[in-house]
């Protein structure tokens, strides 16, 4: 398998620096859109973000009992059949707030961004 397909977006390793997420991952993505395994030290760091996989985001979401990863049946007749969905219960208001992504790390890379941007976990 590519490790394109083993990692999140480059859209999404954007945002997440953005939103100052730890930038040490074994991949790193460069902004032409090409992939490096260990981080290049002869480029310029504000082009260069960090391709987390799907343990490495694993690591960095938090070790939530109201957390749920799974990938919908490929039957159902939904817009989201076959793509991954996080799921959170939000304690605020006890609602779920769900994201879906065609890869799982891309989902789980998506669930982490909803969680920063709503202030639902500490920035690193």
């Amino acid at each position: 398998m590519k490790p394109e397909q083993q990692v999140c977006s480059l859209h999404l390793a954007k945002k997440l620096k953005e939103l100052g997420a730890k930038q040490e991952s074994y991949f790193y993505w460069h902004n032409d859109g090409s992939i490096d395994a260990l981080h290049p030290t002869q480029v310029a760091p504000e082009t260069v973000y960090s391709a987390f996989t799907v343990a490495e985001l694993g690591e960095m979401l938090p070790r939530l009992t109201n957390c749920r990863i799974w990938q919908q049946h490929s039957t159902d007749t939904s817009k989201i059949a076959g793509k991954w969905a996080v799921t959170v219960n939000d304690v605020r208001d006890d609602k779920f707030d769900e994201v879906t992504a065609d890869t799982e790390a891309d989902a789980r890379a998506k669930m982490l961004i909803y969680l920063l941007e709503n202030y639902l976990i500490p920035k690193e």
